[in-house]
């Protein structure tokens, strides 16, 4: 299971993610879908650890 709470990423004068919650349990699939720019890579990269978050709690089970 891998739960995010509070979720907030800024670049500069931008905000990309604001107080997003979510919880994906085991065995289950997500799609990220969206336009070009829309921080489909960055939210990988937050899971990850390759990038860090201005906020977040994240939890891994």
């Amino acid at each position: 299971m891998i739960q995010i709470n509070n979720l907030t990423k800024r670049f500069k004068n931008e905000t990309l993610y604001e107080g997003v919650s979510l919880k994906i349990e085991q065995g289950n699939k997500i799609i990220l879908e969206g336009p070009n720019g829309s921080g489909k890579s960055v939210f990988l990269k937050l899971l990850s650890g390759l990038s860090k978050p201005n906020e977040c709690e994240i939890i891994y089970e």
